[in-house]
């Protein structure tokens, strides 16, 4: 809970201090940051093999001496944080910086002024 909360509030989601009185908008403000949190905690599972996040829980558990003791890299993880590739050489992310790329991908339409010109075609596709 404590990461949780770190998270949200500073590193990753950056949820900015409100002050709310009315219940109802606390309980709201609480809602929405838990829901941001949940979203990003199933962005990292799915994303796990090109993030820097462990993505072989089995093999790590199995490497694990105990249930108090830290837990010990997977290969996979190993790997993609040495290399700094995946196993499909892609380039490795942070989940800051996989936000960062997908945040410039746009789609952009273009209406041309000029009359006979037609801009509104996507590449590739044949008429």
């Amino acid at each position: 809970m404590e990461q949780a909360f770190r998270s949200y509030k500073t590193i990753d989601l950056k949820v900015r201090p409100i002050y709310h009185r009315n219940s109802d908008r606390v309980k709201a403000h609480v809602f929405l940051c838990m829901l941001a949190y949940y979203v990003e905690w199933h962005m990292r599972r799915c994303l796990a093999p090109i993030l820097f996040d462990e993505d072989d829980w089995d093999n790590t558990l199995g490497l694990r001496e105990g249930i108090v003791n830290h837990s010990t890299k997977s290969d996979s993880a190993s790997s993609k944080a040495q290399k700094k590739r995946t196993a499909d050489n892609l380039p490795v992310h942070s989940f800051q910086t996989l936000l960062a790329d997908l945040g410039t991908i746009v789609n952009n339409r273009i209406q041309s002024n000029i009359p006979g010109v037609n801009l509104s075609q996507e590449k590739g596709t044949d008429e």
